[in-house]
């Protein structure tokens, strides 16, 4: 369906006036004409790109008119019969041969539009061609299927290339222009992957690392692996491949939308020195999804680890945890067990491989999975109501936990039951009820598991970096990335990101994580349209010509003003975690107060008291549901008695874990109790906390002045169906996915430039009739070398 209009902004060096993004040629009452009377393009055997329900756009040749109606036949292999208005005809834009073959660069079709695009991407997928260009942004269709396409001869050939575009679209060729960046130029490469959960985003990064790895690999005198496997690899570039079980066990689970879906964001920094040996590595995690620790919607997974400890439990490694069945466990009563697609024994398998290549003792991984087993066990203490009081129900799980994590479970039983009130010198204190206690127990959870996989994170930098640089990565958000980023990089060394982060989100409900994916997605695509902007001034600039008036596209710095500006949405969620007697609607009060005359803000009519509102985004409305916004946000700190008796553990593992806690605590300048509540007394402040969303917004700000600073190439990850099975193209959804990846975007910039190009020697063997005499005798071949020599005069 069309989307709402977008305001624009205007660049200097332009071009014609905006077009939408829907493909239209001849307009007004000429053409309506033309189409009536049987001639032009509206005479029988004309071709027109028709609108259609199940492929968005159909290529037609005209039949026959009929009155008002026209009568045309789909040149497709099933030759489907439509009718549209016959005066409509003319509004249509016409079919070329070119955009039926399926090409490799959308930018090589003479005419562009959205059509064009969804159509080449369409035939190229059903051979199994699941690339396509646009210029050199990729767009990659999920096969779901194992292809034949990522063999050692394949990588070869992209490594020896001299130009990516000179072999057809791959994501090898994007590695290979990313490392042709480093080494010919000065500025560091950033590759931007980016798509809906199930596009494939993790299987392109993946694929990514491996073509990097192997040709630097190579060229320091290796040998590339079939399907970049590379077990002969070493040093860095080996412990770099070994990263992904680990980052997929800990922060990937199954979605009703994909089966291995990465819950965090992911940045990948590489360090190269001139000689492009690779240095180091580091990475950065941003938002974790940690309340599937709890709970997961039916039909999903908890994360990856869950699983493989249930199902590896008889193992003789984990004996010792005894592990029940799934359904025993409080926080998994939704999981699915098995995950289709996903071997679980084989994963888990992989997983203490690569922990041990990463530097991991055994007695460190045995102390990881205590943890996680604990974490679980946790979820298993249940309360009850007692006299005004929360009271355990069954104290067999509280003694498990306790012994796991190596705590005593008194003392640990005590901090979810009751709650220090410090008023001046004098400390009290209180019972908590059912309620309270479990939003501690799950806090405590949440806590642990988002902080055990940031420890992970930082162990795995610590290996993959060099020397006394060893620890190149502050995580998730944490202040300070990118002055370390700066200080390492010189003359000499130069840095390859890539970045795998979730696309726009909009579920049935969205909450604080939907509105801060959206966000970064936000200044992604503002990010995005100033590269392909200036890409096109430059293509413009090659070629020699002028534009005569603005470009114009879509704007989206107010809707990002809107949520991230002074006095902005996140602004008044922080001022009001503060506020006493602050709730989730008193929030959404005062951003309606402030913003709802804003032209990106959406105010809902029949919301029936419900704390929610809507955001215009570039992508499309999407309403949040504000309930829990307010706790999500305090994010408060366990009490400090659970900290030092979780600081006392006989698990080294566990006691390093907290100490990341309390260094984040420390950064943040103190922090509340877990079982406190925004804005109710007794909750211990600090002159400036550190909200949830202050420190995401920080680590946001990092992660654009990285990518801004570099040279940028992008991978638009598309989910073809939700089926999730191989050989189906659901076009509407194909279609959305293009516009909320801003590829239609960048053929709307595209198209009021010079949206029609022809290669010289092309474009003179066609006209050559108007050319200068002595070109008119001439040889194709000796046309097409003065074409090569005079084409730019």
């Amino acid at each position: 369906s069309p989307q709402p209009a977008r305001p624009c902004a205007r660049l200097p060096a332009c071009a014609p006036a905006p077009r939408t993004v829907q493909p239209k040629a001849r307009r007004g009452v000429a053409a309506m004409a033309a189409v009536a009377d049987g001639g032009g393009p509206g005479a029988s055997g004309g071709r027109f790109w028709v609108p259609h329900e199940a492929s968005v756009w159909l290529p037609c040749r005209l039949d026959s008119i009929s009155g008002a109606v026209a009568t045309l036949r789909a040149e497709t292999s099933r030759g489907e019969v439509v009718t549209y208005d016959a005066v409509g005809l003319g509004a249509l834009a016409q079919v070329e041969d070119q955009q039926l073959e399926g090409v490799d660069d959308i930018c090589s079709l003479h005419t562009v539009h959205e059509a064009a695009l969804l159509h080449s991407a369409r035939i190229r997928y059903s051979r199994q061609q699941i690339y396509t260009r646009v210029s050199r942004i990729l767009i990659a269709l999920n096969p779901f299927a194992a292809l034949p396409i990522y063999s050692a001869d394949c990588l070869r050939l992209y490594a020896s290339a001299r130009d990516s575009l000179d072999l057809p679209p791959h994501i090898f060729g994007t590695g290979h222009d990313a490392l042709r960046g480093l080494r010919e130029g000065f500025r560091d490469q950033a590759i931007v992957i980016s798509g809906e959960s199930g596009a494939g985003k993790t299987e392109s990064a993946k694929l990514l690392l491996s073509y990097v790895a192997e040709v630097v690999k190579a060229e320091a005198g290796g040998h590339v692996e079939a399907d970049g496997a590379g077990p002969g690899m070493h040093g860095v570039e080996e412990k770099v491949m070994r990263t992904n079980p680990v980052l997929e066990a800990f922060g990937n689970a199954m979605t009703v939308r994909n089966n291995n879906s990465s819950r965090f964001g992911k940045w990948l920094d590489m360090r190269f020195a001139a000689t492009m040996g690779m240095l180091g590595c580091r990475v950065t995690s941003y938002l974790l999804e940690v309340t599937r620790v709890c709970s997961q919607v039916q039909g999903e997974r908890g994360f990856h680890i869950f699983c493989q400890l249930l199902h590896e439990r008889q193992s003789p490694a984990l004996q010792g945890l005894e592990l029940q069945e799934m359904g025993q466990y409080v926080y998994l009563r939704n999981s699915a067990l098995h995950a289709p697609g996903i071997d679980d024994k084989l994963c888990f398998e992989e997983l203490c491989s690569s922990l041990s290549a990463l530097g991991f003792s055994e007695e460190e991984k045995a102390q990881i999975f205590k943890i996680v087993a604990g974490i679980l066990t946790l979820g298993n203490c249940v309360f009850d109501a007692g006299d005004d009081r929360a009271m355990l129900r069954d104290a067999a799980p509280l003694l498990r936990t306790g012994e796991l994590f190596g705590v005593d479970p008194r003392m640990l039983g005590r901090c979810m039951l009751w709650r220090k009130v410090v008023a001046g010198t004098d400390v009290t204190e209180t019972p908590l009820k059912v309620d309270q206690a479990e939003a501690v127990r799950n806090g405590l959870g949440r806590m642990l598991y988002r902080h055990l996989f940031e420890w992970l994170i930082r162990r795995i930098n610590l290996q993959l970096g060099t020397g006394d640089q060893a620890d190149l990565s502050p995580v998730d958000g944490e202040v300070g990335a990118v002055e370390s980023r700066d200080a390492a990089a010189t003359d000499r060394d130069r840095l390859l990101g890539i970045l795998d982060i979730s696309g726009f989100e909009s579920f049935e409900v969205n909450s604080l994580e939907q509105l801060l994916i959206n966000l970064s997605n936000e200044h992604l695509q503002m990010q995005f349209n100033d590269h392909v902007f200036r890409s096109e001034l430059e293509d413009c600039a090659k070629e020699g010509v002028t534009l005569g008036q603005d470009i114009v596209f879509a704007d989206n710095a107010d809707v990002v003003a809107l949520l991230d500006g002074r006095a902005g949405v996140l602004d008044i969620l922080d001022e009001e975690i503060a506020m006493p007697k602050a709730s989730d609607l008193t929030f959404v009060t005062k951003v309606l107060r402030g913003h709802s005359k804003h032209s990106r803000m959406v105010v809902s009519r029949f919301s029936s008291g419900r704390a929610c509102f809507g955001v215009n985004h570039f992508a499309g409305d999407v309403t949040y549901d504000c309930e829990g916004f307010l706790e999500k946000n305090a994010d408060r700190f366990p009490s400090d008695d659970a900290l030092s008796l979780l600081n006392s553990s006989e698990m080294q593992v566990l006691r390093d874990v907290v100490q990341v806690l309390l260094n984040e605590r420390q950064a943040a300048g103190g922090g509340g109790d877990v079982g406190s509540s925004p804005g109710q007394p007794g909750a211990p402040r600090s002159k400036k906390p550190k909200s949830a969303t202050s420190r995401f917004r920080s680590s946001l700000r990092e992660l654009m002045a990285k990518v801004c600073a570099a040279d940028n190439h992008y991978v638009r990850c598309i989910k073809p169906n939700k089926a999730k099975i191989p050989n189906e193209f659901t076009a509407d959804m194909v279609r959305e996915q293009m516009l909320f990846s801003g590829v239609l975007e960048a053929v709307r910039i595209r198209q009021q430039g010079y949206s029609s190009r022809m290669p010289f020697p092309s474009f003179v063997l066609r006209y050559r009739c108007v050319a200068a005499v002595r070109t008119v005798g001439a040889s194709r071949a000796g046309l097409i070398s003065w074409a090569l020599t005079n084409g730019h005069a």
